[in-house]
C-alpha cells in the first residue's frame, strides 16, 4: 500500500514532455466527458539569489523540496513539471478557478517546507499564472502561453502573488507584440510627432514654454496616445532611442524659432527611468543639444518620479552634472508614485511638477486642499519652481495663485498640440522669455557682466564639465551675488572637507562659506565683491573646517564667470596645502632651532685652556 503511494506521488512529478503529452489528452478528455482541467503556470522570484548565494548544490536541493511539496498537495489526478529552472507547470482536474486559487496558495505556502535550508527573511515570493481551459479546441502551446501571460503580470511583489486569466490579457499580449513588431519601422518612417503643451506664469498668464509629448501617428491604427505605448517601449527599452529622438526633434524646433524669430522659450523633455544607468547619459544628452547649435538653458530635462525608486546617488550625480552644463532639471509627476520627502530635499532639482490627482482631490475637500498647500509650501521652501499639472478651471487658478504656485499647465490654457500650431498660439498669446523677473529671482533689469569679466573665462559649459571631471584639484561653482548657492562641486573637493554631497545639500543648504571658519568668510566675500566689479580672477588662502572638526587651508585662485542670464558665477579652483604648510612651518621651526644653537656657540666663543 506504501509502495503504491510513493509510486502515485511520484507519478504526479512528470518530465516537461510527458507532462504536455498527458495535459493534451486531460484537454482532449473534455470534448467527450467533461472533465474539467486547469493550468497553472508559476515561477519564483529572486530564486537565482540562492544559487549566488548558497551555490547550484543548495539551489536544486531547494527545488527538489518545492516537487516533493507540491506531491503532498495535490491530488491523486492532478501532476506538475518543472518546465526549466524554476518554472512549473501544474495541471488540476477542476474548473473552479477559486478551487484552483486555493491550491495554489497551499503550493506556494512553503516556509515550513523550506524552513531548514533558507533564512526565514528569504524573499522568495511564487508568481502564478491560472487558466480555466474553456476552448479545448485551442492549442495546448497557446493555453500555456496565456497562463503564463498572467503569470508575468503577477510578477514583482515581493509576495506569492497570481493572476487568473482573462481575455483582454491575451489582447494587451497581442497588442505588445505590435508594438514591438511596428516601433522600430515607425521611429525609421517618422510616425512620432512631436507635440507641445504650454507652460503658463499664473501671475501674468503668460507662456513661459512647453512640455514636449510624443504621439504615435500610426497608418494602420490612426494616431496612439503614450498611455498606449510607453509602458510597452520602457520594458523592452526601446523608450532610450526614442527620448533622444524626442530631444533631437525639440531642439529642432528651437533651431527653428531661432531662424524665424518666434520667441525662444524652454522646452522640457521627458526621459525615463530606463536611463538611469545609460552610459555616459550627460554626454550623450550634451552633444545632441550641442549639435542642433541649442543653448543647454533651452533645454529642460524631465524625469518622472517612479525613478526616485531606483538608485538615488546615481540620481544625484546625473542631475547635478546636468545642472552644470546649463540645463534645467525638472520632477515630473510629484505625488503619482514613489513620493517621498527625503528623496525631494536629497535631489538639486530646480522644478518640481505636481501631479494633477493632487489638485483633483482638493477640489471639494478641505483635507485635500491643506495638503496641496503644504506641498507647495515645502517646494518653494527648498527653492524649486513649483508646476501644477491639469489645470483645468479658473477656480484652480485662483486657488493656486493664493498659494503661490507660480507655473500652471492643463487643458485651462491649451491641450498639447503639434509643433506648427504651438508656434501660432506663441503668436497669438503673451510669451514671456525672462520669466525669472516676474518670480522675484532678479529685481529690475539683471545686470550684464560681460563688459568686465575677460573672455577666457566666459567658458562655455562643456569646458567647466570637463575640468571638473579632470583637474586634480578641489573645484566649485556657486553664484557671487545672491545667496552664494553652490552649483556644483568635484569629487576632489568634497575629498578634502570629508563630507559627501548629500551632506553639503542637508548641512550647508549647498552654500560656499558654510563649512569657512567664521573669521575667513569676510575673505570670500569681499573677493566676490572685487571680482564682480572688477572681473579679474582673486588668488586667496581660507581656512576651513573638515567633518572630523580639523581645521584645513585650502589656497587657490577664484575667477569669474557668468551664466546664461547673465549671473556672476565665481569658479574657485583649490588644494588642500595644510599638510604642506605644516611641513613648511616644522623645517622653519628646525631651522630657526639651529640658528638659534648656532648664535650660542657664537656668543660664547671659543674656550682656551689657561
Amino acid at each position: 500500500m506504501e509502495e503504491k503511494q510513493n509510486l502515485s506521488a511520484k507519478r504526479r512529478c512528470l518530465s516537461a514532455e510527458q507532462f504536455m503529452k498527458e495535459a493534451q489528452e486531460r484537454i482532449d478528455q473534455i470534448k467527450s466527458s467533461g472533465a474539467p482541467v486547469t493550468l497553472i503556470a508559476l515561477d519564483f522570484d529572486n530564486f537565482n539569489y540562492i544559487n549566488d548565494l548558497y551555490g547550484y548544490e543548495a539551489g536544486d536541493h531547494v527545488l527538489k523540496e518545492i516537487c516533493g511539496h507540491f506531491n503532498c498537495i495535490l491530488q491523486e489526478k492532478d501532476f506538475f513539471c518543472r518546465q526549466h529552472a524554476d518554472h512549473f507547470l501544474i495541471c488540476l482536474q477542476t474548473g473552479d478557478a477559486a478551487a484552483a486559487s486555493r491550491i495554489y496558495v497551499r503550493l506556494t505556502d512553503l516556509k515550513t517546507t523550506l524552513a531548514a535550508f533558507l533564512p526565514p527573511h528569504y524573499p522568495l515570493a511564487a508568481s502564478g499564472g491560472i487558466l480555466v481551459v474553456q476552448n479545448p479546441e485551442i492549442p495546448l502551446s497557446t493555453l500555456v502561453d496565456r497562463a503564463n501571460c498572467a503569470r508575468k503580470l503577477a510578477k514583482g511583489t515581493a509576495e506569492n502573488t497570481f493572476h487568473i486569466y482573462d481575455s483582454w490579457m491575451d489582447e494587451d499580449a497581442q497588442w505588445k507584440k505590435q508594438v514591438t513588431c511596428m516601433m522600430e519601422p515607425a521611429l525609421d518612417k517618422g510616425e512620432f510627432k512631436l507635440y507641445l503643451q504650454p507652460k503658463t506664469l499664473l501671475k501674468t498668464g503668460e507662456c513661459i514654454g512647453a512640455e514636449a509629448l510624443v504621439r504615435w501617428n500610426s497608418p494602420t491604427y490612426g494616431m496612439i496616445y503614450p498611455d498606449r505605448f510607453i509602458p510597452i517601449l520602457e520594458r523592452n527599452g526601446f523608450i532610450r532611442r526614442l527620448d533622444f529622438f524626442m530631444l533631437q526633434k525639440a531642439c529642432g524646433f528651437l533651431r527653428m524659432c531661432a531662424e524665424k524669430g518666434i520667441p525662444l522659450l524652454p522646452i522640457s523633455v521627458n526621459f525615463s527611468r530606463s536611463h538611469l544607468h545609460t552610459e555616459k547619459l550627460v554626454e550623450r544628452i550634451f552633444e545632441t543639444v550641442n549639435q542642433c547649435g541649442v543653448s543647454t538653458h533651452l533645454i529642460e530635462i524631465e524625469f518622472t518620479e517612479s525613478i526616485l525608486s531606483d538608485d538615488t546617488e546615481r540620481l544625484i550625480h546625473i542631475v547635478s552634472d546636468l545642472k552644470l552644463l546649463g540645463f534645467r532639471v525638472s520632477l515630473d509627476d510629484f505625488g503619482s508614485a514613489y513620493s517621498s520627502l527625503n528623496y525631494l530635499k536629497d535631489l538639486p532639482i530646480d522644478v518640481v511638477k505636481i501631479d494633477k490627482a493632487f489638485l483633483n482631490s482638493s477640489e471639494n475637500s478641505d483635507r485635500g486642499k491643506i495638503v496641496i498647500a503644504k506641498v507647495v509650501e515645502l517646494i518653494k521652501s527648498l527653492r524649486m519652481l513649483c508646476v501644477m499639472e491639469g489645470v483645468e478651471t479658473s477656480a484652480q487658478i485662483d486657488f493656486l495663485q493664493k498659494l503661490g504656485c507660480e507655473i500652471g499647465q492643463g487643458y485651462f490654457f491649451a491641450k498639447p498640440m503639434p509643433s506648427a500650431d504651438y508656434t501660432e498660439y506663441l503668436k497669438r498669446n503673451p510669451t514671456t522669455v525672462d520669466f525669472y523677473q516676474h518670480l522675484g529671482e532678479s529685481k529690475g533689469k539683471t545686470p550684464s557682466y560681460e563688459s568686465v569679466v575677460p573672455q577666457e573665462f566666459q567658458m562655455d559649459n562643456w569646458e567647466l564639465y570637463t575640468l571638473g571631471k579632470n583637474i586634480d584639484m578641489g573645484l566649485m561653482k556657486g553664484y557671487l551675488d545672491g545667496d552664494s548657492t553652490v552649483q556644483y562641486v568635484n569629487d576632489r573637493a568634497l575629498e578634502y572637507i570629508g563630507y559627501n554631497r548629500q551632506e553639503v545639500r542637508e548641512l550647508f543648504h549647498n552654500s560656499i562659506v558654510a563649512f569657512t571658519v567664521p573669521e575667513d568668510v569676510h575673505i570670500i566675500r569681499e573677493n566676490a565683491a572685487y571680482m564682480i566689479a572688477t572681473g579679474k580672477p582673486v588668488e586667496f588662502k581660507t581656512r576651513a573646517t573638515r567633518k572630523d572638526g580639523k581645521v584645513i587651508v585650502l589656497q587657490g585662485r577664484s575667477s569669474c564667470i557668468i551664466d546664461n542670464y547673465g549671473r556672476p558665477m565665481g569658479l574657485y579652483a583649490f588644494r588642500d596645502v595644510t599638510e604642506e604648510l605644516e611641513r613648511t612651518a616644522a623645517l622653519q621651526h628646525e631651522l630657526e632651532e639651529k640658528v638659534r644653537e648656532l648664535q650660542q656657540v657664537v656668543s660664547v666663543g671659543p674656550q682656551h685652556d689657561s
